[in-house]
């Protein structure tokens, strides 16, 4: 049987991992944490000094701990520190013995509360424990740091050094020198703005950390990519939701004899508008909640920007910016009315030699030319209720709705899949408003698809549109739907 090793937290262990982020005061630290652990909750500020102990988040998902983070405060005294012990060096292969008797001593000494915090993690004997420490590559290094490094590596942990541009000015050659002595591994990190395969590129270099580590960081990896997926998916169901709600979506309301239908046709058309805003909020905040930034606020600081997202879909801004081009829209409309041209086709058989299809090609292409450039009214139509005589009383039924327009569904398709994309690239160290901003060099390119995919979902939205919401056929075709804006997303 072999020996059992001097120190036991120096023994290989295959258990979810335990990384300190340490580092100076207010160089980025605690956003690390939130955009690693996926936390809304960990506390950020410009100032110093918001980090006072040192607290865990644990990165979970559906139950399994994949590893966890824990937000330290920042040095203080670190020279101070270092000359201490220095003074009680008991030798290179004891020096974390020096670092523990040091949290003992100073445990109640408020000059050294910082340290005894962010040191605590390093000497726990109970779990494997890494160093990620963490500098400002936009401001000059200097030799003051130098002492917090020294210290780290009397700690004896395995160490990562972080650079986390968080200015405009670059010092990373500077600073890669320097750290390159004290760890043995250095990644350029930006924990405000790093897509989330720089996340994964991140933790598998976790597992070069220590031995054991590669299969448990490889696997959160893992994980977390299975996870984002889903999250695409779970989104795409929530967006194929809302536009099959909103392409069957009416308001009506039963006329009494005498009634002028004018007024009671611009309520409907209010309402309906009321309703269908109502949609795209709902599935908005679906797909925030989908990437933990349920209760997002937004902020728009100017009308382009505003029609972005909170604008009103009919606005002939927001159908400029998300529309279809008019090549496309013919595409669209042609898909569409070969869709429906089908159906007519299907319900007489074979007697009408797939005519239905190409009429309807032929009609949707036009209405897709006629929709270019046109904003989508809302039809509003009339019907006699069955039984009912001409002028009697409750005889009559004003239908406002579904909106037929070609280019409407791709219109609210463009704008979640703006929002998505906004939604999706935020990093949980991003903890103020959602900020709109809008380039008019984009104009176009906000809702680009090819012509296989604008015919495709043509063809969907047609068939989607000709159901009644409570038919069986609505979620099959919805399903199909999800399918194909998942792969846009």
């Amino acid at each position: 049987m072999p020996d059992e090793p001097r120190d036991p937290r120096d023994r290989a262990d295959d258990t979810a991992p335990t990384l300190a982020v340490v580092g100076h005061p207010n160089k980025g630290k605690s956003s690390i944490v939130a955009t690693l652990a996926a936390d809304g909750s960990v506390a950020i500020a410009p100032r110093p000094g918001t980090t006072i102990r040192a607290d865990r988040f644990p990165m979970r998902v559906e139950g399994e701990l994949l590893y966890t983070l824990v937000d330290t405060p920042g040095f203080e005294n670190a020279r101070r520190v270092l000359d201490w012990m220095r003074r009680n060096d008991p030798g290179v292969d004891r020096r974390h013995e020096a670092v523990r008797a040091f949290i003992q001593q100073h445990r109640d000494d408020p000059a050294f509360r910082n340290e005894v915090e962010l040191l605590g993690p390093l000497v726990e004997r109970d779990a494997p424990v890494g160093v990620l420490y963490v500098v400002d590559g936009s401001i000059p290094y200097s030799d003051e740091y130098e002492a917090e490094m020294e210290i780290l590596r009397w700690a004896g942990r395995p160490r990562m050094a972080l650079i986390n541009k968080i200015g405009s000015a670059d010092y990373t050659g500077p600073w890669r020198t320097a750290l390159d002595q004290y760890f043995s591994i250095v990644r350029s990190f930006n924990a405000v703005a790093a897509p989330f395969d720089k996340h994964l590129e991140l933790l598998r270099g976790f597992g070069e950390l220590r031995e054991g580590w590669a299969g448990p960081m490889r696997h959160a990896a893992e994980v977390l990519e299975t996870q984002r997926r889903e999250k695409r998916r779970t989104s795409a169901r929530q967006i194929a939701g809302m536009l099959a709600d909103m392409l069957t979506l009416t308001e009506s309301k039963t006329l009494s004899q005498g009634d002028d239908a004018a007024p009671h046709k611009e309520a409907l058309q209010s309402k309906l508008r009321g309703r269908l805003r109502q949609l795209e909020r709902r599935c908005r905040q679906g797909v925030e909640e989908t990437y933990g930034h349920g209760g997002l606020e937004r902020e728009e600081g100017d009308v382009e920007s505003q029609e972005l997202l909170t604008g009103d879909l009919f606005s002939e801004h927001a159908w400029v910016l998300f529309g279809l081009r008019k090549k496309h829209l013919v595409l669209a409309g042609a898909a569409g009315g070969a869709a429906t041209g089908g159906v007519i086709d299907a319900s007489v058989g074979a007697a009408s030699f797939m005519a239905g299809a190409l009429v309807g090609a032929v009609v949707g292409g036009g209405l897709g030319w006629y929709s270019a450039g046109r904003v989508a009214k809302i039809p509003t139509r009339s019907r006699w209720l069955k039984g009912a005589l001409r002028g009697a009383v409750g005889g009559k039924k004003l239908i406002c709705g579904p909106i037929r327009n070609v280019n409407f569904p791709f219109v609210v398709l463009g704008r979640a899949r703006y929002h998505h994309g906004l939604v999706a690239g935020r990093n949980h160290a991003v903890q103020g408003v959602l900020k709109v901003a809008y380039d008019e060099s984009d104009t176009g390119k906000l809702n680009p698809l090819s012509g296989e995919e604008t015919r495709t979902l043509s063809r969907l939205f047609a068939k989607l549109g000709r159901c009644r919401p409570d038919s069986e056929q609505v979620q099959p075709l919805v399903d199909q739907l999800a399918d194909r804006i998942a792969a846009l997303l």
